[in-house]
């Protein structure tokens, strides 16, 4: 066994990584092999992948997987299958952060992150390789991919996207006329709208960020998430958007960039906030980057989800389906914008929180809802 693979026997925790058996030495050079590695051992494997794929995103890149490894301490994993030396295919995992939960995940909080590959067949071969590895019998989640059986997959989202790679006045007929006319009562109230990436626009966005996940019902992401963007992701890939009326803050998004994409990552606005905001917010944004960047990644929304999905749909953005691929089987509940039962009821009692509890709890709770 290669020095590298004896180095593997154990995880971060210590746990025994079990390794298929290969019946000669020799076999392994006939058949593709299935690593399992942890991401600092193949950090150039990986990244050899997403230079050369056209299908990499955000979510594949090194600096997100730096972002989610520093700030919620959680495992990377590169699942590598390889055929002669040479790394046909590979999948980023996760361990999730839950107590006792062994199962991998591609990727927590990530919207999407299929595997990267070659070529098809060898992204089918990867897929069966895990189905069949025993490190994985625990339970695994490939977001972004429905590669049928053994898998189980979940079809309750969507990705939205919105083609800037026009012109701004093509873009701008896009708009429904709702939007047109929410955009326009927004501007009458002298909104003013205002982008900076630097500590004072992440502490704006955090105190609406606090506000807005209360309201929904949900623990807020940690501050630490935000200062730790501000120091792997540079100038060029990192944008804090904020709208004021009378020197108040009231709505707020965060743009990265990969590429030639725009990625909206995060949100946030006041309940109390004019009517059209988000509107006005976003139309501004447009009139930005149209024409400078491919597209606007609008992320994942639940199908039924239907205010979120008229917003986008009135923005000109166009939905494909984002299934999630499982490992034995999907979970009875995995979308959270839909709530019933003990999740409907933790979020009634979450919204009527002191803010300061929320921002306690969820910098403490947040890494384990991976």
């Amino acid at each position: 066994m290669r020095e590298a693979d004896t180095a593997l026997r154990y995880d971060m925790g210590g746990e025994m990584l079990n390794y298929l058996d290969c019946d000669s030495v020799a076999s392994r050079n006939e058949v593709p092999e299935l690593r399992v590695l942890p991401f600092e051992m193949a950090r150039e494997v990986w990244q050899r992948l997403v230079d050369s794929s056209p299908a990499a995103g955000l979510h594949h890149d090194q600096r997100w997987l730096t972002l989610l490894s520093r700030t919620y301490r959680l495992p990377i994993w590169i699942a590598a299958l390889e055929h002669d030396g040479t790394t046909s295919a590979a999948c980023v995992f996760a361990r999730s952060g839950r107590p006792f939960a062994k199962r991998f995940v591609s990727l927590p909080f990530s919207d999407s992150c299929p595997p990267l590959t070659r070529s098809q067949q060898a992204g089918d071969d990867l897929l069966e390789a895990i189905s069949f590895d025993p490190r994985f019998r625990a339970g695994c989640e490939i977001r972004g991919i429905d590669p049928g059986p053994p898998w189980d997959t979940a079809e309750c989202f969507a990705e939205w996207m919105l083609d800037l790679n026009r012109p701004l006045k093509t873009v701008e007929r896009g708009y429904h006329e709702n939007f047109r006319r929410n955009m326009r009562r927004a501007a009458g109230f002298g909104v003013k709208i205002e982008h900076g990436r630097d500590r004072q626009y992440i502490e704006r966005f955090f105190a609406m960020q606090l506000e807005t996940r209360r309201r929904h019902g949900i623990p807020p992401q940690p501050f630490r998430l935000f200062t730790n963007m501000l120091d792997i992701f540079d100038d060029n890939a990192l944008e804090i958007w904020i709208a004021s009326h009378n020197k108040r803050d009231i709505s707020a998004a965060i743009l990265l960039r990969f590429r030639d994409r725009l990625y909206y990552r995060w949100g946030a606005r006041r309940a109390d906030s004019p009517h059209g905001i988000n509107q006005l917010l976003f139309g501004t944004i447009i009139q930005e980057f149209a024409g400078k960047v491919a597209a606007l990644d609008l992320g994942r929304t639940d199908v039924r989800n239907q205010g979120l999905t008229r917003f986008k749909r009135e923005l000109g953005a166009s939905a494909k389906p984002l299934p999630y691929a499982f490992l034995p089987k999907a979970p009875q509940n995995v979308s959270a914008e839909v709530m019933s039962g003990s999740r409907k009821l933790a979020s009634q009692i979450w919204s009527h929180l002191p803010l300061a509890a929320t921002r306690m709890i969820g910098a403490a709770v947040y890494g384990y809802l991976a």
